[in-house]
């Protein structure tokens, strides 16, 4: 324009003008030129009304789900977007696209940046600026932003812009990523191509760049093209191709969602897929998991208990154990030693003889009386119950089930006055016996120390000790203290806070660990990798550690005052963020929870 201006300037009817003319009237014209532009680059952008296509149906619907996690819109406003398009100046055309673009992105987690090139103060000026992000996208916050754009003017560096996006992007650590340009594409530099490059060269197949063109220039249309096909993914498109609400719909699709995708065909789509990998046919919860309806941590398609009470420590098939195998399941057995082979009751205890008057006869029943009544008369008497009976298979049964037989008539005896510290009891296998139990009552001296000890047995609370080992005035052996620990160790999903049902045996060993010690408490620490914001990240950590917690709660019964939850957000890294497996490690939660046991 300038040169036109000079040239038509030059000559006036054929004859040369005065240099001083000459001059004159170019400072003139330009000064006239400049006026109009300011006028036109000042005023304020216009948004027009606009309603937009609800795009959160096709995710809600699960057609749809999230593509990209972070984006960068750039701006063009540059001297050439003052030129008129359809009635209205380019520049405001762009904003206008922009907003409605800004008013059509669906409800998903978003790293969002706004760039602009051109300088409003600076005609011959190339500069790109920053005016929204990279921070968590917002519609009113990218919409205020567009609000305070004052006009158009400055040259158009792109090229400038697009290596400035390359680091606005680098804040997105995961994920795929989106270039969207918005500019008539007009008196561009062809390096703005090799700056597409050299961006794409950076992201890999992370990056789509996406052009919107303003205006109708044919070169800017070819370098627009050849920007776009840098990469594998992005595309071109005009003003009029998106300027319906429902063409503006479609194209946020293409850029912001891809289709839902259900590869182990589990019926829950990949984009919420915690466990993506389910084999065919195993019935999963919402989020794609096979199903654990009584979180035991063994799922229902191998679980031959699945409705084991909550807290419950079961074992590979989701049963509770039954240790002493007598088909009476721990968590509901009374006696938890029952020997193998014997008959028990629905509490896991012996049925063969439940009271010992019914395996004596009238005869032995008053011998028993008799015996009781000579105890009773002499306070310095001590008595052994001696039970013999062979009903069982082994030697080691028979044993303990005459010793439980002989704590029955004990018992009896302590009902009838007799101190407990002058009656002991055991059991023995007598191979000359025929099916039947024998009980012998044996007087003896209350000095009696069978495990030579040194703690009579009428005293002796451990009467089997082994010889030479120190004992206390119970008769027990000394016990040392011995400082024991388990350590947990939860790694959690990018940007998520549920604690994964694989988890539920390492969380249920250390509830375990913690009943096993009553006096533990367990400091359950939490935190996240480097992506995203360190406020958001701490804040994240804390609900991590809180979950934990909760599931031990919940879960185990563990009470809320033996456990604290701290969360450290990206501070304590233990990996390289660097790394996609350095990032997987540190989302963790981590706890050594110490106690003392006694030890010999």
């Amino acid at each position: 324009m300038c040169d036109k201006l000079l040239i038509n300037n030059l000559t006036h009817g054929g004859f040369m003008i005065p240099n001083r003319l000459i001059i004159r009237s170019y400072i003139i014209s330009v000064i006239c030129v400049s006026i109009l532009m300011g006028c036109s680059m000042s005023g304020r952008n216009m948004i027009t009304p606009f309603v937009p296509f609800n795009v959160n149906e096709f995710i809600e619907n699960n057609e749809y789900a999230p593509k990209i996690d972070g984006f960068v819109v750039i701006l063009d406003l540059s001297i050439s977007m003052t030129e008129s398009y359809n009635s209205r100046n380019k520049y405001q055309k762009a904003v206008d696209i922009v907003s409605r673009i800004n008013r059509t992105i669906p409800d998903i987690p978003l790293i969002g940046t706004l760039r602009t090139i051109g300088n409003y103060n600076c005609a011959m000026c190339r500069s790109t600026t920053n005016i929204y992000g990279p921070r968590p996208y917002t519609q009113e916050g990218f919409d205020i932003a567009l609000r305070n754009i004052r006009g158009a003017n400055g040259e158009s560096p792109l090229e400038l812009a697009i290596l400035a996006a390359r680091q606005d992007l680098s804040q997105v650590k995961e994920g795929r990523l989106a270039m969207i340009i918005v500019s008539d594409f007009k008196e561009l530099q062809k390096s703005s191509i090799e700056a597409a490059k050299k961006v794409h060269k950076f992201f890999g197949d992370r990056l789509a760049i996406f052009n919107i063109m303003v205006g109708n220039d044919l070169e800017g249309k070819n370098l627009m093209q050849q920007i776009a096909s840098t990469g594998k993914y992005g595309f071109c498109v005009s003003a009029r191709d998106i300027a319906t609400p429902k063409k503006m719909a479609d194209f946020v699709k293409m850029v912001f969602l891809e289709r839902s995708l259900d590869s182990d065909r589990d019926g829950v789509f990949n984009a919420h897929d915690e466990c993506p990998n389910t084999p065919r046919g195993i019935v999963v919860d919402a989020f794609g998991c096979p199903k654990d309806s009584d979180k035991d941590g063994v799922y229902d398609s191998n679980d031959q208990c699945p409705v084991t009470p909550p807290g419950i420590m079961v074992d590979e098939m989701g049963c509770p154990y039954d240790r002493d195998q007598d088909n009476v399941q721990d968590y509901l057995d009374k006696c938890l030693k029952t020997p193998v082979g014997a008959q028990v009751d629905t509490n896991g205890c012996w049925i063969v003889m439940p009271h010992y008057l019914d395996l004596l006869c009238p005869s032995s029943q008053s011998s028993t009386d008799h015996a009781l009544a000579i105890i009773q008369s002499n306070p310095g008497m001590c008595v052994h119950i001696q039970v013999h009976t062979n009903v069982l298979k082994t030697k080691q049964s028979n044993q303990e089930l005459g010793r439980f037989w002989g704590e029955n008539i004990k018992s009896y005896m302590i009902s009838k006055g007799v101190p407990d510290n002058r009656l002991w009891v055991s059991g023995a296998h007598v191979e000359s016996l025929s099916p039947t139990t024998k009980v012998e009552l044996h007087p003896a001296s209350c000095e009696r120390d069978h495990d030579g000890d040194g703690v009579a047995d009428a005293l002796d609370k451990c009467p089997n000790t082994p010889k030479g080992l120190a004992v206390d005035t119970h008769g027990c052996p000394h016990m040392k203290e011995k400082k024991v620990a388990i350590t947990l160790d939860i790694q959690f999903e990018s940007n998520k806070a549920t604690v994964k049902p694989e988890f539920f045996h390492h969380i249920q060993k250390a509830a375990q660990f913690m009943k096993t010690y009553p006096y533990s408490k367990a400091q359950i620490e939490a935190h996240t990798d480097s992506s995203g914001n360190s406020n958001y990240n701490l804040k994240l950590s804390q609900k991590r550690a809180e979950n934990v917690c909760k599931y031990m709660i919940d879960n185990f019964q563990i009470s809320p005052d033996r456990l604290v939850a701290i969360g450290y957000g990206e501070s304590q890294p233990i990996a390289d963020n660097k790394t996609l497996e350095g990032r997987q490690k540190n989302r963790r939660a981590t706890a050594v929870i110490h106690a003392v046991e006694n030890n010999e």
